[in-house]
């Protein structure tokens, strides 16, 4: 018992540091290690920073050439998200038509005149539609004395637990939160386990069971449509916001250098008592390392996020079919 609590925290601290957690809090540990790193090599003297070190040479060239590489991450950053958002009059009618037709077969399939404009909510009618369905099947072939019976069954069970992860998702504040519920690669097993069934059993089925397949094999296509189409949402939101933090935090990054810099270049040199010069000195590294922190912090959310969701249909790579975690 106490092994599986550790494995389940494992496995939470994991996905809150790679995905659910907030970018900054993330980067805030970061930092935290970067503060008592270099407080400890002040402290013990390792790292000297009293008069004649080269602190204020490392801040000053250091912190220009990083500013100038995080101006270029910058700049790269915003292109990537605004070559998604510029388009041709034409090329934007095809994206709204494929938007509205997708919309269509969904609501054909959940039996609804419209879907829900929310992500969250349009991922619990289908979680809620899923698990109607399959409960229908199962209870249609048993009726019927199907052969298939006991196949059917172990399938509506195992199709509804994977359900069940996205039948909350209308609970959750942000596009990435809910996109978190639907990166497992279960979507596409059950996608061939219904082709399985379809195939294996198709004789012996009655209509309604066939029907039953049918709709669920395309509220399945509409959850692996719908992870990619919110993949690309979050992500352009996520890189659009660690743009502007790292713009934020380059800026404070540069006040933190240049304020530290004229301390050592005042007179008398070193302008701070020596009791304190260490914990000014580890401050101001922290201050300049934000931008690195952040803008590691949301990578490690990009990177993985793409690395999970990299399969649009059956073909799953082994990397997603990951068995710690999700992630």
């Amino acid at each position: 018992m106490s092994g599986s609590r550790d494995i389940s925290f494992a496995r939470s601290l994991r996905e809150w540091w790679l995905v659910n957690g907030d970018r900054l809090a993330v980067a805030a540990v970061l930092l935290a290690v970067v503060f008592a790193g270099s407080l400890w090599l002040t402290l013990s003297e390792v790292l000297r920073i009293g008069e004649g070190s080269y602190i204020p040479t490392l801040l000053g060239s250091g912190v220009l050439s990083g500013l100038a590489t995080i101006i270029t991450v910058t700049l790269s950053i915003n292109q990537l998200i605004l070559s998604r958002i510029f388009g041709a009059p034409n090329d934007l009618n095809d994206r709204l038509d494929a938007t509205l037709d997708f919309r269509r077969d969904a609501a054909a399939v959940l039996d609804v005149t419209t879907v829900s404009n929310d992500p969250g909510t349009f991922l619990v009618e289908i979680s809620e539609a899923v698990r109607d369905r399959a409960s229908a099947l199962e209870v249609e072939v048993a009726e019927v004395g199907d052969p298939s019976d006991g196949a059917v069954r172990s399938y509506a069970e195992e199709l509804q637990t994977y359900a069940e992860q996205f039948g909350d998702a209308d609970d959750e504040n942000t596009t990435m939160d809910v996109l978190s519920r639907t990166l497992s690669s279960e979507y596409a097993e059950q996608m061939t386990a219904t082709r399985h069934l379809r195939e294996e059993f198709g004789d012996d089925l009655s209509a309604e069971a066939e029907a039953a397949l049918d709709d669920l094999y395309d509220l399945l296509r509409a959850v692996a449509i719908t992870r990619q189409f919110l993949k690309t949402m979050a992500l352009q939101q996520d890189l659009a916001l660690l743009s502007k933090r790292l713009i934020y935090s380059g800026l404070l990054a540069l006040a933190a250098a240049v304020v530290t810099v004229l301390l050592y270049t005042s007179q008398p040199s070193v302008a701070v008592p020596a009791t304190l010069l260490p914990w000014v000195v580890s401050a101001a590294f922290v201050v300049v390392f934000a931008p690195m922190a952040i803008l590691v912090a949301h990578i490690f959310r990009v990177a993985t996020v793409t690395r999970y969701t990299v399969s649009v249909g059956p073909f799953v790579p082994p990397e997603e079919q990951t068995d710690i975690g999700r992630f």
